[in-house]
């Protein structure tokens, strides 16, 4: 699994299974576990969209979407605090 994180503020991380390269101290990211997207955020809401751009659920559970890559935008208080690139 490799997921790729854009910040507010521009910064970027990107994670993967074998190996982690961070360009940013926040802990903002989120992780799919067990089909459901975490995040260490309270209260948060995500948009959640395919690669053509189009938003496709607003769940955080995504047990139900296609084998692929999405775009997810993480909110808290309708506040975007960043976006995240999944493969599921």
């Amino acid at each position: 699994t490799t997921t790729t994180t854009t910040t507010s503020s521009g910064t970027t991380s990107t994670t993967s299974s074998t190996s982690t390269t961070t360009t940013t101290r926040s802990l903002n990211y989120i992780v799919v576990v067990n089909g459901m997207i975490t995040s260490g955020l309270s209260n948060f809401t995500v948009k959640i969209y395919n690669m053509a751009g189009r938003k496709v659920s607003t769940s955080k559970d995504v047990s139900t979407l296609r084998r692929g890559v999405y775009i997810v935008e993480v909110f808290v208080n309708r506040q975007k605090q960043f976006t995240q690139k999944i493969s599921i």
